[in-house]
């Protein structure tokens, strides 16, 4: 959806990818919320990992992301001049091993917002109680060190995440909404040239309403044709 807002300073894009925590590989448990951090640290146009995040944050905007059992959202704001430049710094993912290991490594990383997003839960096969648990306590059973796992470990975990945004990441199962003051033709131009790539189309979205999840995690239930959290 494009909304034209000619008075507006500002400009904002916001995604919602039918991909969550939900379709996570049973032995990688946090990819999806691995994959919406990875979009943040460089594309291949623009390598360097602090490429959107500065670009957003010295213009004056604002980003962030969520994963969220059945959805990954992402959003950004920032000066309407420079809107553009800062979409087109958004548009695809690329993922070098150095980026993987700096985002599971850094010191600095809440490993809890995770869930069972942490180092332990993508590298090695967890149980099925053992991923519930993670799950109900939201907390990191392991903390990380930077060399703890070999390197054909995060080569795999690369080459998984790479198959998970092939997958899931296809315009069947995404949403977009921008506002921003250009006319609709110009956007509907700069749009189809900056993901017009992405014409392949992957499997539908899951539906995960009829699971029996556990009464300690987020639950969904469906009132008539609505979905509403429990």
């Amino acid at each position: 959806m494009l909304i034209q807002d000619q008075f507006s300073q500002e400009s904002a894009a916001s995604a919602i990818v039918d991909v969550g925590s939900m379709n996570d590989p049973t032995d990688q448990q946090g990819m999806a919320h691995l994959c919406e951090h990875m979009l943040f640290l460089g594309t291949d146009k623009f390598p360097l990992e602090s490429s959107f995040n500065s670009f957003v944050k010295i213009n004056g905007g604002r980003w962030n992301g969520a994963t969220k059992l059945d959805r990954t959202e992402f959003v950004f704001k920032i000066y309407s001049p420079n809107f553009m430049d800062a979409l087109d710094r958004s548009r695809t993912l690329a993922h070098p091993v150095e980026s993987i290991l700096h985002q599971l490594a850094s010191p600095n990383h809440n490993y809890t917002k995770f869930l069972t997003g942490n180092r332990r839960s993508l590298t090695e096969k967890l149980s099925n109680d053992e991923i519930i648990e993670m799950r109900k306590k939201k907390k990191n059973p392991k903390k990380p060190t930077a060399n703890d796992t070999s390197p054909e470990t995060f080569r795999k975990l690369r080459r998984n995440l790479a198959k998970f945004f092939a997958d899931f990441y296809s315009p069947n199962r995404m949403s977009l909404v921008v506002v921003h003051n250009e006319s609709l033709d110009f956007m509907t131009e700069k749009i189809i040239e900056f993901f017009g790539q992405m014409n392949r189309s992957g499997p539908d979205a899951s539906n995960f309403l009829d699971l029996d999840l556990d009464p300690d995690m987020d639950t969904m239930k469906q009132v008539g044709s609505d979905v509403v959290k429990k």
